[in-house]
């Protein structure tokens, strides 16, 4: 029970990231096309969006 709670909060926390970085930092394509149109918070929030959804898998499944 006790990994049930730890994996879920884990889960909670990255989701609550992922979705303060895409707020406070949102992707967006360059309009002059100068250069690549990548953003660090992108991959930043999709990681975190990852070990969410991982942490919460694992927390149904022990």
């Amino acid at each position: 029970m006790l990994y049930v709670v730890l994996w879920s909060v884990l889960a909670l926390a990255a989701f609550t990231g992922s979705l303060f970085v895409f707020w406070t930092r949102p992707f967006q394509f360059k309009e002059q096309g100068a250069g690549p149109d990548y953003r660090p918070s992108a991959g930043i929030a999709g990681a975190l969006m990852t070990i969410a959804v991982l942490a919460l898998v694992i927390a149904l499944t022990v």
